[in-house]
């Protein structure tokens, strides 16, 4: 199942339990205006995700590193967000991801290296602050 939500801003927290251990392909809450932190058990309550994508809303703090478990991820957007710290280094056995994309949020600190050949960064360097490491960013 794929999900794509709008207006939720009041019911994240009711939807967010509804799906708890839900397996579902897709999570798409953009441009929702969420705010808060992005939950640290996200993996285990989306454990067989295939894309999460979060774009466009107020999400602050770090990343949680627990997404790196939600080993069939193939996209991950964060774009426009207000996400700070440093991008997991675990995300970087995420064998699976295709597209990756972390624009205009606060992020700073190196970029993980992904084993698989991620096809689209999108600018993931618009608006954050990494110390690039150029083996295989761009193959």
């Amino acid at each position: 199942m794929n999900c794509k939500f709008t207006y939720l801003n009041n019911f994240i927290k009711i939807i967010y339990y509804n799906f708890y251990k839900c397996i579902f392909c897709g999570l798409d809450l953009s441009i929702n205006k969420l705010s808060r932190t992005i939950p640290g058990d996200i993996a285990t309550r989306i454990p067989f995700a295939t894309s999460v994508i979060l774009v466009s809303n107020e999400f602050s703090r770090e990343i949680p590193v627990s997404l790196a478990n939600c080993t069939f991820l193939n996209t991950l957007k964060l774009d426009q967000n207000r996400l700070t710290g440093q991008i997991p280094p675990q995300f970087g056995v995420l064998s699976r991801i295709k597209a990756f994309s972390v624009s205009n949020n606060l992020l700073m600190g190196p970029v993980p290296i992904f084993s698989a050949g991620v096809l689209a960064f999108s600018p993931i360097f618009c608006c954050n602050r990494f110390q690039l490491r150029c083996n295989c960013l761009f193959s």
